[in-house]
């Protein structure tokens, strides 16, 4: 399985929520679902996740962070799960270059009130984590074998075992907010119009004897 970070959260009773943002980042590439749905953007009208996030740099230097407004996903009570796997970070592909270290993961939750007040969950130790789900191997190189007869921790977490998280400080990068482009897939555009090639007639040269 890969590295899975669990948090359960809910609003204060009583108190009108105005917004929810959920910020990530993880060294290697991370996930992310509430309530069992994959976190991303709306793009033209559609749920569109990123990809491979939070993409290669320098982990010397930095690692992006992501922000997402998960407001209309989120109700009364909330589950978070973040997937990490090993990316740029670690394994094959990196040829050890910053260490086959662990892959780790860092987010919070804003809940904004109404009232103007917020409150701020954070990764922490009262996280939890697992070495679970169906996806029991990926490499950007090696690709990726998955089991679908292992539940999605996003959807069914009581499947799997879950322990306190654990601090990881053996880095030195800086957390940035991401500037450039990510990553999405987009289905494939209707075509316009089609052009028929006009019929050919191949003359028969071959000769009877």
């Amino acid at each position: 399985g890969l590295l899975n970070l669990l948090c359960e959260f809910a609003p204060e009773p009583g108190r009108a929520v105005e917004k929810v943002t959920l910020r990530a980042t993880a060294l290697g590439i991370f996930d992310i679902f509430v309530n069992g749905a994959r976190v991303g953007n709306e793009i033209d009208g559609m749920p569109t996740a990123d990809e491979y996030k939070p993409g290669w740099t320098d982990y010397r230097s930095r690692v992006f962070e992501y922000e997402y407004d998960v407001t209309s996903l989120c109700k009364e009570n909330n589950r978070v799960v973040a997937e990490v796997s090993p990316g740029w970070w670690t394994g094959r592909i990196s040829f050890g270059f910053y260490g086959f270290k662990p892959m780790a993961f860092a987010g919070e939750i804003e809940i904004e009130y109404a009232d103007g007040e917020n409150d701020v969950i954070a990764t922490g130790e009262d996280w939890k984590a697992s070495i679970c789900g169906p996806v029991m191997f990926a490499d950007i190189w090696d690709g990726e074998y998955y089991d679908a007869t292992v539940p999605e921790p996003s959807i069914a977490p009581e499947a799997h075992e879950w322990v306190n998280a654990q601090f990881f400080t053996d880095y030195t990068c800086e957390i940035v907010l991401r500037s450039d482009p990510a990553t999405s897939f987009f289905s494939a555009p209707s075509p316009l119009f089609a052009i028929t090639a006009p019929s050919t007639t191949v003359p028969n040269t071959a000769r009877s004897t």
